[in-house]
């Protein structure tokens, strides 16, 4: 019982009506009822999360504050999220089931604990770049996040980091050219899946152009000696790269480390898992995520 009294006291950040649902939603699964409240169940596993990391939440305006500790990378992780969006379970993915952890493991594993350079391609609203930030205290990292909104809360969440994080309102794309945000909804439309294509017209869409990073630009703002470590969640760019042998390799020539979310919608997962062998990767699982170590770094065997 205490343990649901302390979840009904943190749901008050969402507001009086999220507070009572909150109360209902109790209610209805003591009584064994079936939940068809797919937001609800959503809320109540961030809740549960929070509190068994030590977690903390306050209102702030049209957006909640979280933080809580973070096991693998250590420290605590701190943000701000939209309430009713996909933002509490990336937050669940990464501050609590730390899905990124895997990254640091395999990297430490192979002599690769300090990253000096790191690109997160698809930062949504910067949670993936706080944990890697946490875990690579001197790396100098690259932030790009296409969609407006998410971009917003991106930079606001990642203002204390200024002096060591860049982040531009872009797409990670392998060639510079015209894109804009796809209207087409991908897996749901929700906030975590922006997607970009090439625009179709000469007319610009509604949103305006998407501006375009490519990886040799990457590279160039982190010093043009390579990327350390790219994570790539693009929501099926990433075929984009892997489905073209060229394009492939100016990515990955680049590149020592890649955590890597493949989209099958898009790319079937085993042809990137090859071309991550063929070009020198060693290949590791995680959760939603393939990690790649370069067998021989650029700057000699590890």
């Amino acid at each position: 019982m205490g343990r649901a009294i302390d979840k009904l006291r943190l749901s008050r950040v969402f507001g009086l009506s999220a507070w009572a649902s909150a109360v209902a939603f109790g209610v209805i699964r003591l009584l064994g009822r079936a939940l068809p409240w797919d937001r609800w169940l959503e809320v109540n596993e961030f809740l549960d999360t929070v509190l068994d990391h030590g977690g903390k939440l306050e209102r702030r305006g049209t957006r909640v504050v979280v933080e809580q500790e973070l096991r693998q990378a250590g420290g605590r992780l701190r943000a701000e999220l939209r309430p009713e969006t996909s933002d509490l379970p990336t937050w669940v993915q990464i501050a609590s089931l730390e899905e990124y952890g895997v990254v640091v493991d395999v990297l430490g594993s192979h002599g690769r604990a300090s990253v000096r350079t790191l690109v997160d391609a698809g930062a949504n609203i910067g949670l993936a770049t706080l944990f890697f930030a946490q875990a690579f205290p001197d790396s100098r990292i690259l932030a790009l996040e296409p969609d407006v909104d998410n971009h917003r809360l991106l930079v606001h969440n990642l203002r204390g980091l200024s002096d060591r994080v860049e982040c531009l309102q872009a797409a990670f794309w392998p060639e510079d050219e015209l894109l804009q945000m796809d209207p087409a909804p991908f897996r749901g439309g929700r906030e975590w899946a922006r997607t970009v294509r090439r625009q179709t017209s000469t007319a610009p869409s509604a949103r305006g152009p998407v501006a375009v990073v490519t990886p040799a630009g990457a590279d160039a703002r982190l010093g043009g000696d390579g990327i350390d470590l790219l994570k790539m969640d693009i929501e099926g760019a990433e075929a984009e790269f892997f489905a073209d042998a060229e394009r492939r390799h100016a990515l990955l020539s680049r590149v020592d480390a890649i955590a890597l979310e493949v989209h099958p919608e898009r790319i079937e997962p085993v042809r990137v898992v090859e071309a991550l062998d063929e070009a020198g990767f060693l290949v590791f699982p995680g959760r939603e995520i393939l990690v790649g170590v370069r067998r021989s770094s650029r700057a000699g065997t590890w």
